[in-house]
């Protein structure tokens, strides 16, 4: 509901609508996409503010991770959500489809069982954050060093990469949600969303 808000059409007459449904939980926004995006742009990080006023108070006053790191976030979380963009109606849609409940007596497990599997997702996380290899892992650090920094910046300075290789390697890390792009060719900066490096 956050990112509805930050991202909500203000010249479109409509609410943001919530519909809880047995099966799915819908979100309607009234705007489509903006600035041309497609979903897939979303999916790898792209972001563009339609109301940069309402994403500056967001990023002081709720909790906030970074332009354009909400979609990925949400779908490292669930995989099972869809995202439509219905330009004829204005209006950007997310669908959270809802798995079954199960009983209390099938959901209680005991508090062991819960720590072994606790234990084995945090390993997981740290297999996903640490799965890129070296030269994955230089570009990150440089445009985590250097956020206004170019691609051909980047070239000139890990030497043993070219230029088609740099791009490849961007591609590579956007699709894992570790580095994105904010904002244009000449005004943008690269945020890299991992910690630790």
């Amino acid at each position: 509901m956050q990112n509805a808000l930050v991202h909500f059409d203000l010249l479109h007459h409509a609410a943001i609508r919530l519909l809880v449904f047995d099966n799915r939980i819908e979100i309607i926004n009234p705007g489509c996409l903006y600035g041309g995006l497609q979903v897939e742009d979303i999916k790898l990080g792209v972001s563009r503010q339609r109301n940069p006023k309402m994403a500056d108070l967001a990023a002081k006053t709720m909790i906030y991770r970074g332009l354009g790191s909400g979609i990925i976030r949400v779908m490292r979380e669930d995989a099972n959500i869809d995202f439509t963009n219905e330009e004829s109606v204005n209006q950007f849609k997310v669908t959270i489809w809802r798995t079954i409940q199960k009983s209390e007596s099938t959901i209680q497990k005991s508090d062991s069982t819960i720590q072994k599997e606790n234990s084995t997702i945090q390993k997981s996380n740290f297999t996903i954050q640490k799965d890129i290899d070296s030269s994955q892992e230089k570009v990150l650090r440089f445009f985590s060093e250097h956020p206004d920094a170019t691609i051909e910046d980047a070239v000139e300075t890990i030497q043993e990469l070219s230029l088609g290789g740099v791009k490849f390697i961007i591609g590579k890390l956007q699709q894992k949600g570790l580095l994105k792009r904010v904002g244009g060719r000449k005004h943008g900066e690269w945020q890299v969303l991992t910690e630790g490096l």
